[in-house]
């Protein structure tokens, strides 16, 4: 049965506007939950046969608005986001400018509660660095440091979403 105090469609709008999985992953998940559940909600038939995001959307949107946000498990998509963009540099999605640029972006006009100025400025001192390997070294550790919590709000999220393919 789905936990409605869990926050699947926040979880997968995070990844799928990130592109850290795309619609393989969602319908898959989404396919396996209507196999499993005598019932399966309207939102989870809808997402098994959304094939971009503007159809992933529409699938979530009245779970979205519905999704559970007290017992302090609200956390803001921003928050996730951020995650799942670090978890596409550390597997070489992004260069270090290219991930900083967005989450700066991501800092500056989305929800979560990291600062922007710290991501530019870590970004003004990488493209100053660019030729030094070890002040970039450094700089890559100051970067996996910052985005640390926002890396394990997304591996959290992504491992949930995952242990419900297997009836965790």
């Amino acid at each position: 049965m789905i936990d409605s105090a869990k926050r699947f469609a926040s979880n997968w709008l995070a990844v799928a506007t990130t592109k850290f999985s795309g619609p393989e992953s969602w319908k898959h998940w989404a396919d396996v939950m209507i196999e499993r559940l005598p019932e399966p909600p309207m939102w989870i038939i809808y997402m098994a046969v959304a094939n971009s995001l503007d159809e992933l959307f529409k699938a979530l949107g009245e779970r979205l608005e519905q999704e559970d946000y007290s017992a302090g498990y609200h956390i803001p998509i921003g928050n996730a986001k951020l995650g799942y963009h670090y978890l596409r540099y550390a597997r070489g999605d992004y260069t270090l400018q290219e991930f900083l640029l967005i989450a700066g972006d991501e800092a500056d006009g989305g929800s979560g509660d990291l600062d922007c100025e710290p991501v530019y400025d870590i970004l003004n001192r990488v493209e100053i660095a660019k030729d030094d390997p070890k002040r970039i070294a450094a700089l890559e550790a100051e970067t996996k440091e910052l985005f640390l919590p926002y890396k394990q709000i997304a591996e959290r999220q992504w491992s949930e979403l995952q242990s419900e393919l297997v009836g965790s």
